[in-house]
């Protein structure tokens, strides 16, 4: 599922002209949002158990946790970048359409569900 999504956000920062680097940027957009995940899961957990850390620890977790995950998308993704789009690009139209509302989806699920339920 990353893949296609890295795909498609690929692609549309790519259309942008002042943006050099769309490989990249796509990656860290995906790693963003897998960040805004892990901080929902960690708001349910809180409220489920009141459960409470040093706001320093905090921030220096969620900074080792980011950079993790960047250099995991870094490593799938943006190394493989050639190898996905050119998969992506073979794929039929319906399989593409599909990866493609299944992608935009995943963006709006993430963005609400973070928006509504972290931030309260």
């Amino acid at each position: 599922m990353y893949k296609q999504l890295y795909y498609w956000t690929y692609k549309v920062l790519q259309k942008i002209k002042s943006n050099d680097q769309p490989g990249f940027n796509a990656c860290l957009l995906i790693t963003v949002l897998q960040f805004l995940n892990i901080g929902v899961i960690i708001r349910a957990i809180y409220l489920i158990t009141n459960f409470q850390l040093d706001k320093q620890l905090i921030v220096f977790v969620s900074l080792v946790v980011y950079i993790i995950i960047l250099g995991i998308n870094f490593t799938i993704l943006f190394k493989n970048r050639k190898k996905i789009i050119e998969l992506m690009e073979h794929v039929d139209q319906k399989k593409r359409k599909q990866s493609r509302i299944i992608s935009l989806a995943y963006v709006i699920i993430s963005v609400l569900t973070f928006s509504l339920f972290a931030l309260n």
